[in-house]
């Protein structure tokens, strides 16, 4: 039993040091996702200044868009006219649309999820060592690696909270784009439906 004890806590202290590897490298992402989804905020609020009266155009005639493609959105919408009469072009724009907001959801989503999991790791990792060196009365040794566990839990749950924070607010953005493009879709398949009934003399 105690062989394979020791054969567990070799193989838990060997994962500190990749344990906090994978926290640094989360954390630097977490930080420059942050400053991506700042621009972006800033972005979307000058392109609402745009992108707002274009919709309440919309909702009276179908007409193409005078806007310069600065975003994800506005591009997807200038592609949508390139492709007004073929509904599978549309529809790929669409697709794309979506599984660009996805990606980037994805990488957030997994932030919020293995940032208090790796967290974690770096917590109980460390207890070990600090419980044996309780017990051997060495306290120095204990506070390092007490130190440490705290540390680990708490850039963890900072990781985690930036993903939770920055996905919520990316999902929304999302839903709000994609339910735009849906809605210039829609409008587009009504128009060449009315184009396509025969006119009565």
């Amino acid at each position: 039993m105690d062989y394979v004890n020791k054969i567990l806590f070799w193989i838990s202290s060997g994962l500190m040091f990749p344990t906090v590897v994978a926290l640094i490298v989360m954390f630097i992402i977490s930080l420059v996702k942050l400053g991506e989804n700042y621009q972006a905020f800033i972005q979307r609020v000058k392109q609402k200044k745009v992108i707002k009266p274009y919709i309440d155009q919309l909702k009276q005639t179908l007409v193409q868009p005078e806007f310069e493609s600065s975003s994800l959105l506005m591009s997807s919408i200038m592609e949508l006219f390139t492709f007004q009469d073929s509904l599978v072009r549309r529809e790929r724009v669409i697709a794309e649309f979506e599984a660009k907001g996805r990606k980037s959801l994805s990488i957030l989503k997994n932030l919020a999820k293995m940032g208090p999991v790796v967290g974690l790791m770096g917590t109980l990792i460390p207890m070990g060592p600090a419980l044996v060196g309780l017990s051997s009365g060495d306290i120095a040794s204990m506070a390092n690696n007490m130190q440490m566990a705290f540390a680990t839990t708490v850039v963890g749950l900072i990781i985690g909270g930036i993903g939770f924070i920055l996905q919520n607010f990316q999902q929304r953005w999302f839903a709000e784009d994609y339910a735009t493009l849906v809605f210039i879709v829609d409008l587009m398949q009504e128009e060449n439906e009315k184009k396509k009934q025969p006119v009565l003399n």
